[in-house]
């Protein structure tokens, strides 16, 4: 409903406000939600990670007050939290926050920190058992901060000056080709987790507003061969025997999205893939749309952008960064059905979206969808394996005219997409908001015609590009920066569902079918940016579905589904460590809690399994110790391994193994467990 307020003073003058308001009442909305993050901007995505290792998934939101808020399941904060980034004012003597100007005597706007966007990684960066919580700044920085809320030594990092500061001189200088940006300082993606070195611990990747990837260890060092810079190379160019004009090309070096990382060429360690904001400057003619939407590739003069393939050891590798011959030719060329660089809206209508990867069942594959283009199935080396099929065949593409004029084919605009077993068969969907081609070309060209474009949450089978039956999915919003995630939200046995929210407040989630899961849609009231998450917060079978809001509040719900099913794209960017790619396992055992010892003539060590993620399934095995000491989460590694530690049984079975070889007139006794993966669970209580 709209509120209006009119108001006329003594003098005959009037003034007049409104003010849309939605009301809905929704029984699965969890006490204490939504939460009020003091208005913060809510770009990022949330996660869910144990930090205190005590059978419950604690929430963690970053905020554009530069916080990080860890919410237990009952709504209390974890101690240590929240966390701050540095104020702005102590990140440059020139910034507006150290005036004199009176307005900067106000602490409010004076006392600024760097804000927080895209959302947090959480990772094992040690590989200790314990977990740390990565976020990046809308300044280039990168904090890291323990399970406590200490930040790490050597934190926080960020760009390097020397890319970005010359180009702060007033006036500021000319770009070397028309429309083209200068590099700048900034960020807007969540970091990326990924052991690049083959270490066993976790590298940190962010993306820059300065055209580099960077990279940093766990200690805040730069990894070798990093920052590497993403710019077209000069055989891509007509004068070097290319096919990019020079004069039109545009350079615009900031990188918004975040990085993708997999080992998809098999070299044991992971390759990073990002797309870049460069332009060919070109629009496809109305030949080119035609070509594409019928599943050609366009001619060599159509509007195209680039997605590019790195090394994981960066500048250090034998040939230069970027995927060369023999194992391949990077960057790949994504040429768009329209344009793929519009000035008018920043950042959206830009570039290709962030690629996902997974395996179909005859190898790696990269998925990308372009600016106002189809979608591309990549191979490792950087061919073309396939265009996905363009048609928009459901009933819900249909015309209601005088309101739609109904669509028969969907480009990519705004939204970036996500994989999901939607049929639980083991081969992931692809999935990925569309925008319908008639629809939005009467909206945008048809003079008079009051129409709107249309939007579908479309899903395909990757293995032959085919539209799945009943999508795409008619909704009532556009995504920006959004992806959909995939979970059981519904309870009914008939697989998992893609949830998505939109700029006109609502969240879907469609089922394999096609059909709105129960209790969705859910209802904000406010726009929400990038995704939520799914996850079983204390750890019982009964699965919640979070999401913040650019107004600044939290919003979480109870839904159905089964918690064994949450394992498919869960979170913004598949994982905890935000790596794009389906399959990777980031979610380590839940710790046991009730270790004890029974006494008697052959001792023995009891206790109830954990799983492999959290208390789904079974771990892989266990790493029992021995002391004569208490022993702490930094003495366990330190401790005696104790032999004869069983084979780990479904998280809920009751275990126990013999005591012997031990010494001493007081032992201690704690147990990690380990998953397939590696993955560390935290200390179990301690026993003796």
């Amino acid at each position: 409903m709209t509120i209006r307020l009119r108001v006329n003073d003594a003098n005959g003058l009037k003034a007049e406000d409104r003010r849309s308001v939605g009301l809905r009442h929704d029984p699965d909305l969890l006490p204490g939600y939504p939460k009020s993050v003091n208005r913060a901007d809510g770009d990022a995505a949330p996660t869910y990670a144990d930090l205190e290792g005590k059978h419950e998934l604690d929430l963690i939101v970053p905020n554009g007050n530069g916080d990080v808020n860890a919410w237990r399941p009952d709504g209390t904060e974890v101690p240590g939290f929240p966390v701050h980034t540095a104020m702005l004012k102590q990140l440059d003597p020139l910034n507006p926050e150290n005036y004199r100007a009176r307005a900067y005597r106000n602490a409010s706007l004076a006392n600024v920190r760097d804000p927080l966007s895209g959302g947090a990684a959480v990772g094992d960066l040690f590989h200790n058992g314990e977990l740390e919580i990565v976020a990046t700044t809308t300044n280039g920085q990168v904090y890291v901060w323990d399970s406590h809320g200490h930040l790490l030594p050597g934190f926080p990092v960020g760009q390097d000056p020397a890319n970005w500061q010359p180009f702060t001189a007033v006036p500021t200088p000319r770009a070397a080709t028309g429309h083209s940006r200068n590099p700048d300082r900034g960020n807007w993606s969540p970091p990326v987790l990924a052991d690049l070195e083959g270490t066993g611990q976790l590298d940190i990747v962010m993306t820059a507003f300065d055209g580099f990837v960077y990279a940093f260890r766990p200690d805040g060092t730069a990894v070798p061969g990093w920052p590497v810079e993403i710019e077209l190379p000069a055989s891509y160019f007509t004068d070097h025997g290319g096919t990019v004009d020079p004069g039109s090309y545009i350079r615009d070096p900031k990188l918004m999205y975040p990085v993708t990382v997999a080992d998809v060429l098999g070299l044991g360690h992971p390759q990073v893939f990002v797309p870049s904001f460069e332009s060919n400057g070109q629009g496809s003619s109305t030949e080119d749309l035609a070509t594409a939407l019928l599943g050609f590739n366009p001619s060599n003069d159509a509007a195209a952008t680039w997605l590019y393939g790195l090394y994981a050891d960066g500048n250090d590798h034998a040939g230069g960064p970027y995927i060369h011959p023999p194992d391949g030719t990077w960057p790949v060329t994504v040429q768009s059905a329209s344009f793929t660089y519009d000035q008018s809206i920043d950042f959206v209508g830009e570039s290709t979206s962030p690629p996902v990867i997974a395996d179909f069942g005859s190898g790696p594959r990269i998925i990308t969808g372009p600016i106002t283009g189809g979608v591309y199935s990549i191979n490792p080396d950087g061919s073309i394996e396939r265009r996905f099929d363009f048609s928009c065949p459901s009933a819900e593409c249909s015309s209601l005219p005088p309101y739609r004029t109904g669509d028969t084919h969907t480009l990519v605009l705004t939204g970036t997409g996500g994989l999901g077993d939607l049929y639980g068969t083991g081969t992931p969907a692809f999935i990925m908001n569309n925008t319908g081609v008639e629809s939005i070309t009467a909206s945008l060209d048809v003079p008079g015609v009051a129409n709107l474009p249309q939007v579908y949450e479309k899903a395909w089978d990757p293995r032959n590009g085919q539209v799945l039956p009943g999508w795409p999915k008619r909704v009532d919003g556009f995504p920006f920066y959004s992806s959909p995630i995939t979970a059981d939200v519904a309870g009914l046995g008939l697989g998992r569902s893609a949830i998505e929210g939109n700029d006109t407040y609502f969240i879907h989630a469609f089922q394999a079918t096609g059909l709105e899961a129960p209790g969705f849609p859910k209802y904000t009231g406010q726009w929400q940016a990038f995704a939520g998450v799914v996850a079983d917060p204390l750890m019982n079978g009964q699965l919640a579905y979070a999401t913040p809001t650019r107004e600044g509040f939290v919003f979480t719900w109870k839904v159905a589904g089964d918690t064994a099913l949450n394992d498919s794209w869960w979170h913004y960017r598949h994982d905890e460590h935000n790596t794009g790619t389906y399959g990777v396992d980031t979610r380590r055992p839940a710790s046991i809690l009730d270790l004890r010892v029974v006494r008697g003539p052959q001792p023995q060590l009891v206790w109830t399994a954990p799983g492999d993620d959290y208390m789904v399934g079974a771990a892989d095995r266990y790493d029992a110790r021995w002391s004569n000491q208490p022993i702490t989460s930094s003495s366990f590694w330190s401790a005696t391994p104790l032999a004869g530690a069983p084979a780990p049984q479904p998280a809920g079975s009751q275990q126990s193994m013999a005591v012997g070889g031990v010494s001493g007139s007081t032992v201690y006794f704690a147990i990690r467990t380990l998953d397939m993966e590696g993955n560390v669970s935290a200390l179990s209580n301690v026993a003796w």
